[in-house]
């Protein structure tokens, strides 16, 4: 007899957050692309004032200046997102932190509650899923996401991709290890 329903209560340990947020911002959301095209377009600019160095007084100055604000401040807002990150996962609590929800995996659909609030969703509903090295993230709106923590080896983690490969679209989900 096949289950009806998966009972995942979901508590959010830094590492998971972490492997999450940077994944969301970088790897979904491609978060990495606007700080690289500004540090390539200083690069060239940078570039060109060298090659005018010879012939314009202060252009290799100006070329190094640019070079400095090209590489610093793509520099300064990854460093600043990784501590963020850091910052953010450390204020969770741990593996002793409160449960932050429970989700209900059904057959029919999922039914996730906090508390204060309860959402239900068919399946068809659900915007994507992606199964992480910690946990498996599922998305309900392009914003928002439920992590359902579980290693990707251990039986907890398949378990919950099973009940998620079973009742998703194959283009609606991708696996990540």
């Amino acid at each position: 007899m096949a289950k009806k329903e998966l009972l995942i209560s979901a508590r959010i340990t830094p590492p998971v957050f972490q492997e999450f947020a940077v994944f969301d911002a970088m790897g979904r959301q491609k978060r990495w692309r606007g700080p690289v095209v500004f540090t390539l377009i200083f690069g060239i600019l940078s570039a060109l004032c060298y090659t005018q160095a010879h012939r314009l007084r202060g252009a290799g100055l100006l070329g190094t200046v640019l070079l400095a604000i090209g590489v610093g401040l793509p520099l300064a807002y990854f460093v600043n997102f990784f501590l963020s990150v850091k910052t953010q996962g450390k204020k969770l609590g741990g593996e002793n932190g409160p449960i932050a929800y429970t989700v209900r995996l059904r057959e029919e659909g999922i039914l996730a509650e906090n508390g204060k609030e309860r959402m239900e969703l068919s399946w068809g509903q659900l915007y994507g899923a992606f199964r992480l090295q910690s946990s498996v993230c599922l998305y309900v709106s392009p914003r928002q996401a439920y992590l359902l923590p579980g290693e990707a080896e251990e039986k907890g983690g398949r378990e919950i991709w099973a009940w998620v490969s079973e009742h998703m679209p194959e283009e609606k989900r991708k696996e990540r290890k």
